[in-house]
């Protein structure tokens, strides 16, 4: 028997449905891209001109790649993540040091065990290359939970800085530093919007070969939950911009059907690190 085709998806759209599609395609063939934000480009591509190749580093400009990188690395800028890091780096600085003069002197006594000293030279790199721009596999061992080995149990304990930092190599919409909900608009061009309404939530791992800064997920629409009015995307639809909330709840419908879940395009963004964004990175207009 011949193999099993799979059959082309078709969108079940409605006549109000196929006006909003020709709409977009006129607006599509006339606009100048260049001058759209990431958000309007990537929905353009892949909604409009329907391509189904991977989204990556080369659809964004430079700003916009700085900008992503900055949402990162801000997710570990906040206050109570901020303060343990340092405590923890500073009593990993002073225990090595005491290790190393241990040695020196020959003194058995306040020597550490081998593995401490390996995990502790791990961490430590790890919170050094975090504050050079880096984001390392070591480092999200480190601040994103789970099973802890004796080794740093003893050293989170003992430095004070706590047990867990339980933060998740992920981004979500809570990370993205937008408008306040009062001032949004759907048709906004700040790039921290125009990540927010591409990315969405996204999770980052790390290269082992590269040491690049990899993201990876599905750029497709789920349905507006019609009874989840606190959800991001029923916010994004109700907002009004001079008549803008039913027009964006239109377009958001009709991405909804000829793009579903399982019909996106895969993202594959890699970015490079230790170059660090520049401080307006994430105000790029």
């Amino acid at each position: 028997m011949p193999p099993e085709t799979k059959k082309p998806f078709k969108p079940d759209l409605t006549l109000a449905d196929k006006l909003v599609g020709l709409g977009l395609n006129l607006y599509g063939k006339n606009v100048n891209r260049e001058e759209l934000p990431l958000n309007k480009r990537i929905f353009l591509e892949s909604v409009v001109d329907a391509r189904k190749d991977p989204i990556t580093e080369a659809s964004m400009r430079e700003p916009e790649r700085q900008a992503l990188m900055s949402v990162v690395l801000n997710k570990y800028e906040r206050p109570y993540i901020k303060s343990k890091l340092s405590t923890y780096e500073r009593y990993l600085a002073n225990a090595l040091k005491e290790h190393k003069q241990a040695v020196a002197e020959k003194n058995k006594d306040k020597q550490m065990r081998p593995s401490f000293v390996a995990l502790f030279n791990k961490d430590l790199n790890a919170i050094r290359q975090f504050r050079k721009g880096a984001i390392t596999q070591d480092f999200i061992d480190l601040t994103s939970g789970g099973l802890i080995s004796n080794e740093r149990l003893y050293g989170l304990t003992n430095s004070g800085a706590g047990i867990q930092w339980f933060t998740k190599p992920n981004i979500g919409y809570e990370d993205y530093p937008v408008e306040s909900s009062e001032d949004r608009s759907v048709f906004v061009n700040r790039t921290p919007e125009a990540l927010e309404q591409t990315l969405g939530r996204i999770a980052y791992t790390v290269d082992p070969k590269t040491k690049q800064l990899v993201f990876k997920e599905e750029y497709d629409f789920n349905p507006i939950p019609p009874d989840a009015p606190s959800s991001t995307e029923a916010a994004l639809a109700a907002t009004p911009e001079g008549g803008g909330g039913p027009l964006y709840r239109a377009i958001r419908l009709y991405a909804g059907k000829v793009l579903p879940p399982g019909q996106g395009r895969p993202v594959n963004i890699r970015l490079n690190q230790l170059a660090p964004p520049p401080q307006n990175a994430l105000i790029t207009r």
